[in-house]
């Protein structure tokens, strides 16, 4: 396991302007903005984005919390923070059936604990009774989010060709391209999500490689929440200030979604 890492998740609470980072070997870029009707109200988004840099590599984690389940956000955020420390407990050139166990064990480990704060989690004094009704009756079912995450090791001496964990669960987008072409992944269903409640429900997809697969050398990873739709059949996805221009349209709509995004490209 590489220690110590240094996590770091966007604000839920206030909008994240897409901007490039660099580190040894890599280079990525966040971005954050809650949908139009939550700006409005002053909410915080249920979407969650965490990153997390370590001696060897760079782990990411995109959340997207399901708002018809008891506060979304919470399990985004949960989800997000707890997947991206199970990441990190990975050792380089962990297999396939290795990555799949833990996982599965952080999954149902990560119910528990936020079973909890769902049933601690406190209701404005002033709601309305019907109201109040409706969220009980949500939170008997839980707190339910997707995601996309994964980690990144850049080559060294014991591994030298490097590795990638990539993980996802619903609709939230994960993308790969080798040696300038997108190599597909499969797999993504609405239906698909992390429940605080119900556990998993779908498969959880899993890809594990070395940064030199079938498709050639590894450039680039993103994954994106369903807001951002419409980078879909982008062959590459926009410059900061294009990405910047496309979440502000977005925002002008009064039925537009959270959006979060975090893009890793290798540099060397």
């Amino acid at each position: 396991m590489d220690s110590p890492f240094s996590a770091r998740r966007l604000p839920q609470d206030r909008e994240s302007a897409p901007a490039w980072e660099q580190a040894e070997g890599l280079r990525w870029r966040c971005a954050f903005a809650r949908a139009a009707e939550t700006r409005a109200s002053g909410d915080v988004g249920q979407d969650c984005v965490v990153v997390a840099r370590a001696a060897q590599g760079f782990s990411f984690c995109v959340t997207d919390g399901v708002s018809q389940s008891f506060f979304g956000d919470l399990a985004a955020a949960a989800l997000a923070d707890g997947l991206v420390h199970w990441l990190n407990t990975l050792e380089p050139g962990v297999s396939l059936e290795s990555a799949r166990a833990s996982l599965e064990t952080c999954l149902r480990e990560l119910c528990l604990e936020v079973s909890e704060d769902v049933r601690n989690q406190p209701l404005p004094a002033e709601l309305p009774e019907m109201l109040r009704q409706v969220l009980e009756q949500k939170r008997s079912i839980g707190s339910e989010s997707m995601y996309a995450c994964g980690r990144i090791w850049r080559p060294n001496p014991s591994h030298p060709h490097g590795h990638l964990v990539l993980s996802w669960l619903g609709d939230v987008r994960c993308r790969t391209w080798w040696t300038g072409q997108e190599c597909k992944l499969e797999g993504f269903r609405t239906e698909d999500r992390w429940s605080s409640g119900r556990g998993i429900l779908g498969s959880p997809g899993l890809f594990v490689s070395s940064l030199i697969g079938p498709g050639g050398r590894l450039d680039r990873v993103a994954v994106y929440s369903d807001g951002l739709e419409i980078l879909d059949n982008l062959c590459q996805l926009p410059d900061n200030e294009g990405l910047s221009r496309a979440i502000a349209d977005l925002a002008r709509n009064p039925k537009s979604d959270d959006v979060s995004l975090v893009e890793v490209e290798l540099t060397d």
